[in-house]
């Protein structure tokens, strides 16, 4: 069931309710921009789904490698920052999260101010087809949340048909 505004909005089978959420609630598009600044410490400013090649990407193929481009504002000095993706298949299931910590010892002390770029690579042939959703966030584990957007939303196909839909269920697939 999928309700809107207290309606009901949609009745189906489960893969088909996620399908219809996917398509209404989350992002689309393989670029997000921050609307204005928040006037926080930091700021995730940008988010962008590549290939390769850094063309951007609304779907990929499974054996190519997905590059995720962030960029992001530190506005004032701060301590033990964090930037981290986190990447949800489209019924909710977290897949994996990677941060960008300050476990530098000269950065440890501070984050200064500044515009960060920091880039994520998933080696091709590691995630099965679906619909992936990306979540960026920045702050201070067990402090402060600067900002949490979900932002981008790409699609891993499976273009070679190496494998029949259904065939091979989880959310990774690595080819070995």
């Amino acid at each position: 069931l999928i309700l809107s505004q207290g309606t009901l909005a949609f009745e189906g089978l489960t893969a088909e309710a996620v399908r219809v959420y996917a398509d209404v609630a989350l992002p689309s598009g393989s670029r997000w921009e921050a609307p204005k600044p928040n006037g926080r410490p930091m700021q995730i400013m940008q988010a962008r789904a590549l290939d390769s090649a850094g063309k951007p990407v609304d779907e990929i193929d499974r054996g190519s490698p997905l590059v995720i481009d962030i960029v992001y504002a530190v506005r004032e000095p701060v301590q033990c920052a964090v930037v981290a993706l986190n990447i949800h298949a489209a019924d909710g299931a977290h897949l994996m999260s990677v941060e960008d910590a300050d476990q530098d010892r000269e950065r440890f002390l501070r984050r200064t101010e500044g515009c960060y770029r920091a880039r994520v690579t998933i080696p091709g042939g590691l995630l099965n087809q679906g619909l992936l959703t990306l979540r960026l966030g920045c702050g201070i584990p067990g402090q402060a949340v600067f900002d949490n957007v979900e932002a981008l939303r790409v699609a891993i196909l499976d273009a070679e048909h190496k494998w029949r839909p259904g065939f091979r269920g989880g959310y990774l697939l690595p080819d070995l």
